[in-house]
């Protein structure tokens, strides 16, 4: 619970409290009383608390969360939270059966908040695979799996209507700009600028692994798998109640789902804590997630054929790593000018954690490809041992 004197959270609880009234009045009607406000904290900036709703006729739930967004320098309506909001109506669109987190039951873009359902108390994933047995986390990762395939399957074919509502929403808020790519020309981007941050610090990069960046560079963009995705799976933002619940969508869209597999057997990169999964845990993890999707890609579901795009995906994610140390932080990076290169140094930034996480994403990509029989795989590797022999000693 949050104290009145509690002077770091309390005021900025007070005054969410207030607004999530008016916003739920104005939508629903009558005048709701949220009460008993609990600090959630999260693994950003942002504000985010429970509140309880006392009973009301014009608002059917007992509890609700209520988010606000950190101040960004982006002019006019920040993008992030736009992209946030319009993911949490394209989720609460979906079916109960498919819809892969809480629903949205207000907003306001000038006050940066957003209201949505109570996914409930349940730990984090975070908190399963770093206090559970090894049996705790293998059913951990085989529930994960089995959700992240339910989401993709079940969001495939519905890409027009996510740009849709992302194309009003700009609109609205941001006039005439582009709306569907500008958060995934910066994940393009940082590809790129990891392969020229790397070569020019020294490591060799060869045209087998120029074209499967390409490769994953373009599955980000376009492509025939893609589903929706948060594309941040930090296990803080992974809850494992009866039903695995995701939250925080500030980089969600459609991109190619394996991605998202990838993120899971790398250890979840950009997340400083997390280990990667044994190749037990991982290969249950994929398993899991293919019997989901079997039915609607079936061309994806080939040992050899998977694992290549496992592959491609890791390689990836890799490289976007690469550049978010450069830049110190994942906005920084992905927001960098084109000619951000020049301006900074060429060496392998971020911190002992930073650098740790780099070396096992690296190493989850060595240790991946060593399976696969794609030709270009024992290139990727040798790219691998490079990058891990080039981040500065801890």
């Amino acid at each position: 619970m949050v104290s009145n004197d509690d002077q770091n959270t309390g005021h900025d609880i007070d005054a969410l409290v207030s607004v999530a009234e008016e916003l739920l009045a104005n939508r629903f009607g009558g005048r709701p009383e949220l009460t008993d406000p609990e600090d959630l904290g999260g693994s950003s900036r942002a504000a985010v608390a429970r509140l309880r709703v006392t009973p009301n006729p014009f608002l059917p739930v007992r509890s609700l969360v209520v988010k606000r967004l950190p101040e960004s320098s982006a002019k006019g309506a920040d993008p992030a939270l736009l992209r946030e909001i319009v993911a949490y109506q394209f989720t609460t669109s979906l079916s109960e059966d498919v819809r892969p987190g809480p629903e949205l039951l207000a907003y306001d873009v000038k006050q940066r908040i957003i209201v949505i359902t109570d996914a409930g108390d349940a730990p984090t994933l975070h908190d399963v695979l770093a206090d559970g047995d090894g049996d705790t986390r293998l059913r951990a990762l085989r529930s994960l799996g089995a959700a992240l395939g339910r989401m993709h399957a079940g969001t495939a074919e519905r890409e027009d209507g996510f740009n849709t509502l992302l194309s009003r929403m700009w609109s609205k808020h941001r006039g005439k700009e582009d709306a569907t790519g500008n958060r995934d020309r910066g994940i393009v981007k940082a590809v790129e600028s990891g392969m020229g941050f790397l070569e020019r610090s020294g490591v060799v990069i060869g045209d087998g692994v120029r074209s499967v960046a390409a490769e994953a560079a373009r599955r980000i963009s376009s492509g025939h798998h893609r589903a929706f995705t948060p594309f941040d799976l930090a296990p803080d933002n992974v809850l494992m109640a009866g039903r695995v619940a995701f939250l925080d969508y500030e980089w969600a869209g459609f991109r190619d789902a394996t991605f998202d597999v990838a993120s899971v057997v790398a250890g979840f990169p950009l997340d400083v804590f997390s280990v990667p999964p044994t190749p037990e845990e991982a290969d249950v993890f994929i398993r899991s997630w293919v019997e989901e999707i079997r039915a609607l890609w079936p061309g994806v579901v080939g040992d050899q054929h998977l694992r290549t795009r496992i592959m491609t995906a890791l390689l990836g994610w890799t490289l976007i790593t690469v550049t978010v140390l450069h830049y110190g932080s994942p906005q920084e990076a992905l927001f960098a000018a084109d000619d951000g290169d020049a301006v900074a140094s060429d060496e392998i930034g971020g911190g002992e954690l930073e650098r740790r996480d780099l070396r096992s994403t690296a190493g989850a990509l060595a240790s991946f490809a060593s399976g696969c029989e794609d030709p270009r795989s024992e290139e990727i590797i040798e790219f691998a041992r490079a990058v891990i022999a080039q981040i500065p000693a801890e």
